[in-house]
């Protein structure tokens, strides 16, 4: 497909979102605005009906890509990272440029070569890349690692395995001033100021000049968690389950030898903070505390009934995060699933809250 054709397509996608947000107002459908706060990354749809990864909604310029963004994520066998990769591309164009993941780099090709479906389909690539050399190295559960690389290179991951480090802030920090900087002109360390909510949170509002990103990882997060929500177990909590993002859905699975299923999901990661959950779905339901939905909180968990045919009621759960999202185990893998839309909003039953 030459440039002028994807230009015209890319049109028409716009239009025809658009005419569709026109559609739903004139049906009556009541739209909600959420004020928040607008980090780097720029404006943000305010609007409910459209889908929100995490604490910050991704812009209507992004979201226009998500089925496609789904048609290469499922080619490369990596759909559970779609909402990651749509904040990725929140974080490197917000939509607003051709070259959407900013990916001809990591083609071999000069800054801003592809364009859009192009774009999209080189940066699915390149991130199945960095999913496959993780899991080669043992570090195919350091999600931030993964994340990271897609922003310093695919040579970040054999530096960990090569010096026994796994991914964090500080880390990420000494490797761009002492690999990334240095290769790239910058041998004394020097740095500038770098200001935003993401850097200031880190305490780190600068970055080193020509050494990539070290804050990448919370940038891009932003959009796909609520940042710095819930109490200090929910942190903990949240921070523990995430190892497991990605991980395929296994009926019966309840540990991560075997994968998981929902309610074992639930069941290990909870137990792995003293709290003996039941095993299945409906005998969580069961044994936890009924709560209003105006009091549930992250950390809770939510129920849904009849999401396929079984004996009992409650048939799948999830652990809430805030902002309307779960992190559950469904068909796509352990990942996030907004709570009160599309199908689980179908199903929806409520939340419960286990006794710490």
């Amino acid at each position: 497909m030459n440039a002028e054709m994807l230009d015209v397509v890319s049109k028409l996608r716009i239009i025809v979102f658009i005419m569709t947000a026109k559609i739903f107002i004139i049906g009556g459908i009541l739209i909600f605005m959420i004020f928040g706060a607008i980090a780097l990354v720029g404006e943000q749809s305010d609007s409910h009906d459209l889908p929100n990864a995490g604490g910050l909604n991704l812009s209507s310029e992004v979201l226009i890509w998500e089925d496609e963004m789904r048609y290469w994520a499922r080619r490369y066998e990596i759909e559970s990272w779609v909402w990651i990769l749509l904040a990725i591309m929140q974080v490197e164009s917000r939509g607003l440029v051709p070259d959407l993941m900013q990916s001809s780099e990591s083609a071999g090709l000069p800054v801003n070569t592809l364009r859009y479906e192009e774009s999209i389909a080189q940066g699915v690539r390149y991130l199945a890349r960095i999913i496959d050399r993780a899991q080669i190295l043992n570090l195919g559960d350091d999600r931030g690692a993964i994340i990271q690389s897609y922003n310093f290179g695919i040579a970040y991951l054999d530096w960990l395995a090569r010096n026994g480090e796994r991914h964090s802030l500080q880390i990420a920090a000494y490797y761009s001033r002492t690999v990334v900087a240095p290769s790239l002109g910058n041998a004394i360390g020097e740095r500038y100021d770098y200001i935003n909510d993401v850097s200031m949170q880190n305490g780190m509002p600068w970055l080193y000049l020509n050494g990539g990103n070290f804050h990448y990882v919370y940038l891009v997060m932003q959009y796909v968690i609520p940042m710095h929500m819930g109490d200090e177990f929910f942190q903990e909590l949240l921070e523990y389950a995430l190892r497991y993002y990605g991980f395929p859905y296994v009926w019966g699975g309840s540990n991560p030898n075997t994968s998981f299923d929902c309610s074992g999901f639930t069941q290990w990661v909870f137990g792995r903070f003293g709290i003996d959950l039941p095993r299945t779905a409906q005998q969580q339901f069961d044994f936890v505390a009924r709560i209003p939905d105006s009091e549930a909180k992250p950390g809770d968990l939510v129920f849904f009934e009849g999401t396929y045919s079984a004996l009992y009621q409650i048939t799948h759960l999830g652990i809430y995060v805030g902002g309307g999202q779960m992190l559950d185990s469904s068909s796509r893998g352990v990942g996030f699933n907004n709570v009160h839309t599309g199908f689980w909003g179908d199903h929806f039953v409520g939340f419960g809250r286990a006794n710490r």
